[in-house]
């Protein structure tokens, strides 16, 4: 368990356990270092600002996730980016990579989007199969996330709400054949084709290039240019990313 070393290494630490059976034994058994605390918790439904209070600022988290939980856990950390500090994680590698991914690219999606905005990324390892027991049939990564305090300038998620850019790039990318202005206006962020099209014009973009080859400072000058449109539409149209 890397409990320990974490505890040897930081003046606080606070685990997140789901599995009941675990928090069990470690409370019977009283074999945890006196600065660490652990919490009986599904991790997606923790309380980051409660943490945050109690740790007395950002938080740094590590994290060995279920794969099956990556992409909500990921974006739960953007919602919470402002509570954050660092978060490294072990991924399924394809997920890792596509953090990474560049515009134009088939791994470039909503994820890579919304963690660019706000945080930096990079991954710290690649680990096969063989390097796990069991034997997992995936490759893994461990990814570190760095994210960027409010104010630094290349966080681009600043200039915009966090909301709406989570809206308006799950709808750029939930279909991703579609063009621009069909995807947004498919999404209902605005129904008005003819509106919306001027609107990602005036953006300056070509309301007919794909999702997939816009650049992060453009889908959060686009945002910001629909934000302030009196026919964008206020209700939450929220895709499902079912690519992580």
């Amino acid at each position: 368990s890397p409990t320990r070393p974490l505890a040897a290494a930081a003046g606080k630490v606070i685990g997140i356990e789901a599995d009941s059976g675990i928090v069990r034994m470690h409370r019977q058994q009283d074999d945890l270092p006196a600065n660490v605390r652990l919490i009986h918790q599904d991790i997606l439904r923790t309380d980051f600002t409660a943490l945050a209070g109690e740790t007395g600022g950002h938080l740094t988290i590590i994290a060995n996730l279920p794969y099956s939980i990556s992409s909500p856990f990921l974006f739960r950390l953007y919602e919470q980016a402002s509570l954050m500090n660092r978060a490294v994680i072990m991924l399924q590698r394809e997920v890792a990579e596509r953090l990474l991914a560049k515009p134009g690219t088939k791994e470039y999606g909503v994820p890579t989007v919304l963690l660019a905005s706000c945080c930096r990324c990079r991954i710290l390892m690649r680990l096969g199969p063989e390097q796990f027991h069991p034997r997992p049939r995936v490759d893994s990564a461990v990814v570190d996330l760095q994210f960027l305090a409010p104010g630094h300038p290349d966080r681009l998620l600043d200039r915009v709400d966090s909301g709406l850019l989570r809206r308006v790039v799950n709808a750029a990318f939930g279909q991703r054949r579609k063009t621009l202005v069909n995807g947004l206006a498919g999404g209902g962020i605005i129904k008005d084709r003819q509106r919306l099209g001027q609107l990602i014009r005036a953006a300056g973009i070509d309301p007919g290039i794909r999702a997939e080859r816009l650049r992060i400072d453009q889908f959060t000058h686009l945002t910001a240019t629909l934000a302030k449109d009196p026919a964008l539409s206020r209700e939450k149209t929220d895709f499902p990313s079912h690519r992580p």
